[in-house]
Order: C-alpha cells, then structure tokens, then sequence
C-alpha cells in the first residue's frame, strides 16, 4: 500500500509531498527542493513567533509595524542625544577628568535607580490596567529625557551633573513604564500559552531594528558633529516620528478585556441605546493620553478612615454582596470597602453600578432609569445604591451574557482595587 504525505513549514502554506511507497521507500513528488527555505520562511522563522499567525492577537501585525517605526525613530534621536551627553561629561575637553566624568555617571545612575523602585511602588497596578496609556507615557518622557540631553552643553558645566541626573531619572521611569507595559501587551497578543516566545521575537525584531539604526547612526553623527542646528532639526523630526508612531501603535491594540476606560465606554452605550460595543469599537474611542472623567472620582478598595461615618447598611453589604458603596456628593467622591472575600463578579456588579450611577448623573431627565433619578436629585447615598442594586441585578446578566458572544473576555479584569479590605465579625 502506497500514500502521500503533505509536509508544511510552521504556516507555509506551500508544502512538499512525498509518496510512500509499497517497500517504504520515500519518494519526494514535487520539484521543491526538501534542504531549501525561502527567505521569506526564514524571516518568518528567525522574527515571528512559531505559529504566526494563529498564534498571536488579530492586531499583532499593525502594532509590530508601528512599534518598529517608533523603535528606528528613537534610536537616531537617542544617538542624538548620547553626543550631547559625552560633550557634558567633559569627552573632548582636555581640562575634564575620568574621575569627574565617572562621578557624575555614578550619581545618575543612583538617582535613576531610586527613581524605578519609587515609580514602580507608586504607580505599579495602573501599569497593567491603562497600559497603552502607560506605554505612550514612557515614550513621551524618554522623547523629554532626549531633550534634556541635547540642552545640558548650553549650560555651565557646574550644572551638567544636575541635567544628567534628571535625564537619567527620566529614563528610570521609561524602563519601568515601557518594560512593564510591554510585558502587558506581550501577554494580549500570546494566544498559545507562547508569552515567552512572542517577547523573544519582539526583541529579536527590535535588535535588528536597532542594528539598522546604528548603521544610520554612524552616518548622521559623522555629518552633523560640527552643526547644532543640523542635529536640532533631525532631533525634532526624529521625534514627532517616534510619537506619531507609538500613537498608531497603542491605538492599534485592540484588548479584549476591561479596564475602567473600556469597561466606562460600553456601558454607557448600553444605557444609552442598549447596544453592546465590540473590542474593536471600544477600544478605537478608548483614549490614550488621560483617563475618562466622570462627576465622582473612584476609591475602590478605600481605607474606613477615608469616612466620617457609615450607613446602617453596612455589614448587610458587605456580608451579602461583598462591596459596600458609598456616594458623597460634597467631595464627589465614590468609596467603595470589599469584603475580605470579594471575587472578580463582585467588582464586575460593583462597577457597573456606579457607572450606571455615573450616567444618570450626566443624563438627568433624559434617562430612563426614573426612580433612580429621583434619588440622585436628593443626593441619597443609601437609596442611590439600593436602586442602582436593583437595576444592575435585573439587566447586569443580558449585558454580560452579550458581551461575551461578540468577544468580550471576563477571565481577568483590570479595575485596579486597593489594598484595603474587611472582614466582618460579630461583637458579643
């Protein structure tokens, strides 16, 4: 009995065939040759993850695309920058020291160190929940350190250390924000359990990026060593490439999870026209500089301090539904205390009531939701939350059974909580 067997390269789509033959004999039937791989196979092979493109996001493509651009942008304008910064540490001038020079690098990197560990306490859950925020962030700030670079030779020397240390503070934070961020996208567009891979070749495709940029590095430096005016002119093209890049590059990012931004924009389109906005929708009206602003600003996970007093309704809350919101009106502030034992349903409801609150707020008079209108017009924290319980537990399931069907996941949500929860006991 004889048979054929097809065999592909990862996704290549051309394969070979061999026929196997009644003495087992292999038999190639094609004209390709086994031992050759295109080049294209092999791009494939050295900078895109195994499996492209089943392995990664739809939006893989679009972001890498822009992420090299802006890569190539800020390594010219980086080398730019590394001139100024020699010229500052006295490179050049007969009268500097090595052990000034070094100095100053020592104390740029120890401010630079203190900065990464005080940024990363600071703002370390935020990173996961507005990433594409974060990311652009970290490249609007490495842009700005760049810049401190290129005007530290126009001042006297004395002041060089604190320009330095300031820069090199910068950069702390862009390699906290821009690594963990990344780290963050890396893990929405590995769709195989294939993290590792998929940030193996993104810096593989960043290295070679960087390569080529090195290349037009020692070119551009070599004509515009003598011209400040030359290297101010590449500097600012550089960079608007760099951030016009980043922009398309975190607005091409289409997560399927919610965040508050996110979570904020579908539901008030579902309160609105009761329709449910897809990843795709959502994420292009998701903005990318500052987080969405409702009337009340959210402590959820609040510290029990943050209150004079409390409802009567608060243990019943807490026991039952795990959260207890509260509605001041006079510091617009919504604080929410979590029980010890709150899950991520718990959250969901939680914030899909205040945003529910939050909408008719904005919409009074025009809602449809009229009895809890009437308690937001009275400002009735206690009747504000029960009614908004009540509406929530009545249509929170369709909008959660919707937004499912057309891609939306629940599997982990980023609402960024604080710390702070409770548990209750009973006094004897």
């Amino acid at each position: 009995m004889s048979f054929t067997l097809n065999e592909f390269f990862g996704n290549n789509s051309n394969g070979i065939k061999y026929s196997i033959q009644g003495d087992n004999k292999i038999i190639q039937t094609n004209a390709k040759s086994s031992s050759f791989i295109s080049l294209k196979d092999l791009f494939r092979t050295i900078f895109l993850p195994e499996g492209y493109p089943n392995s990664v996001s739809e939006d893989y493509v679009s972001y890498q695309i822009w992420d090299t651009i802006q890569a190539f942008c800020s390594s010219i304008s980086g080398a730019l920058a590394a001139k100024a910064i020699f010229e500052s540490i006295g490179v050049g001038d007969q009268t500097a020291t090595a052990y000034g020079a070094t100095i100053t690098w020592l104390i740029k990197d120890g401010t630079g160190m203190a900065g990464r560990i005080i940024f990363a306490w600071y703002q370390g859950s935020s990173l996961d929940s507005n990433s594409k925020m974060w990311r652009l962030y970290a490249d609007i700030l490495n842009d700005f350190s760049f810049f401190v670079d290129l005007v530290t030779p126009y001042f006297a020397k004395s002041y060089s250390i604190y320009f330095i240390s300031f820069s090199g503070l910068l950069r702390s934070i862009v390699g906290i924000a821009g690594g963990a961020t990344r780290s963050a996208l890396t893990q929405h567009q590995a769709r195989q359990n294939n993290l590792a891979d998929v940030s193996a070749k993104d810096n593989s495709q960043e290295t070679l990026v960087n390569l080529v940029a090195l290349i037009l590095n020692m070119i551009i430096l070599s004509y515009v060593q003598n011209s400040m005016s030359l290297i101010w002119i590449l500097f600012c093209v550089f960079v608007m490439g760099h951030l016009f890049s980043n922009y398309k590059a975190v607005k091409a990012v289409v997560m399927k999870t919610f965040n508050r931004n996110r979570f904020r924009i579908v539901c008030h389109e579902y309160f609105k026209q009761g329709n449910i906005l897809d990843p795709i929708e959502a994420n292009k009206m998701e903005p990318v500089l500052m987080p969405l602003r409702g009337y009340f600003t959210i402590d959820l996970g609040a510290n029990l301090k943050k209150l004079d007093h409390v409802r009567s309704d608060l243990s019943e809350k807490l026991k039952n539904n795990f959260y207890w919101i509260h509605f001041d009106f006079k510091s617009k502030k919504i604080i929410v205390l979590l029980n010890e034992c709150y899950s991520n349903s718990d959250l969901i409801k939680c914030m899909f009531q205040i945003e529910l609150v939050d909408f008719v707020f904005k919409n009074r008079g025009f809602s449809s939701y009229k009895n809890l209108e009437e308690a937001v017009n009275i400002k009735d924290s206690g009747r504000i939350e029960r009614e908004s319980f009540k509406i929530a537990d009545k249509i929170l399931p369709e909008f959660l059974e919707k937004s499912k069907q057309i891609g939306w996941s629940y599997e982990y949500i980023q609402f960024s909580p604080g710390q702070f929860n409770y548990s209750l006991k009973k006094n004897e």
